[in-house]
């Protein structure tokens, strides 16, 4: 899978999520921290109690006279307090590449579109790509806090991942091409670790599992709609016959919940929170 980040603090580096009440919110981005502090504040004011040294990015209680509350009647929060909270996040978990792999993943897709004949591919941007681990789907901003927490406690026991390319293919297969992807190695096993336990911290929000089996890949590109069948017939010959002498290689240091917002010109994506990994890595 792919996706562009923009608002991302680095590549290295960063600082490590803090979240919960009372918490700071460092290392997440303006739009995570005012959804996350909402919700906080949504769960004080439900019971009709505004905490006195709590940030509020937006007013929690309708400054209307109609809205206070009235014996244990709980408060009644604003317009754009409802708003916050109702918004739909369309989300999912990735890790980031290096700078390094995006070079080599550039010079393999420029490689591929000499070979084919044009348009039949849309190809990706290399500096756009990422490893997706589990997509969330359209999610609940109020929900943030608690998906972080459940990223973080899945990172708690997986050191860096060092990781490599693979070879080349495509889904749903090489007669029917529709997307070229080259495989990520992880020989540790450490990186599927990380997918299991992400899947089981998940699953008590109400995250169900992905059936099919983990197969790490980098969506390279896309088969146009109106490609030719017998353009796209070339391009499962060309993925086939194609020997990768350029082999990528990167050690991630942090998993990242990543925001799509889907435009008509292709999503645009924006990194919610960066986790680092925090297992120790073992020396050979």
């Amino acid at each position: 899978m792919i996706g562009a980040e923009n608002g991302d603090s680095g590549r290295a580096g960063g600082s490590d999520i803090l979240i919960g009440p009372g918490a700071s919110s460092v290392g997440l981005s303006t739009q995570a921290q005012v959804a996350i502090q909402a919700s906080e504040q949504a769960r004080y004011a439900s019971h009709g109690i505004v905490k006195a040294n709590a940030r509020q990015p937006i007013a929690l209680v309708d400054e209307h006279p109609r809205s206070k509350p009235r014996g244990n009647r709980p408060a009644r929060l604003d317009d754009t307090l409802r708003r916050t909270l109702a918004e739909m996040i369309r989300a999912f978990i990735a890790i980031k590449l290096s700078a390094e792999l995006e070079e080599m993943l550039t010079r393999t897709g420029r490689d591929l579109a000499t070979r084919i004949p044009p348009a039949t591919v849309r190809w990706a941007k290399p500096a756009a790509m990422h490893l997706t681990l589990q997509f969330l789907g359209d999610t609940p901003a109020a929900s943030l806090d608690a998906i972080t927490r459940a990223i973080e406690a899945a990172t708690l026991n997986v050191p860096p991942l060092t990781m490599t390319t693979g070879g080349l293919g495509c889904f749903p297969n090489l007669r029917r091409p529709r997307v070229v992807w080259i495989t990520v190695v992880e020989p540790s096993g450490h990186l599927l670790q990380l997918k299991d336990a992400l899947a089981r911290e998940l699953a008590p929000l109400g995250f169900k599992p992905e059936r099919r089996p983990f197969a790490p890949h980098l969506t390279l590109g896309r088969v146009h709609k109106r490609a030719g069948r017998e353009d796209v017939r070339r391009l499962g010959h060309v993925v086939e016959s194609a020997a990768l002498t350029d082999v990528g290689r990167m050690t991630a240091q942090a998993v990242h919940l990543i925001r799509s917002d889907l435009r008509p010109s292709g999503p645009i994506y924006s990194v919610l929170a960066r986790l680092p990994f925090r297992g120790v890595q073992q020396t050979p």
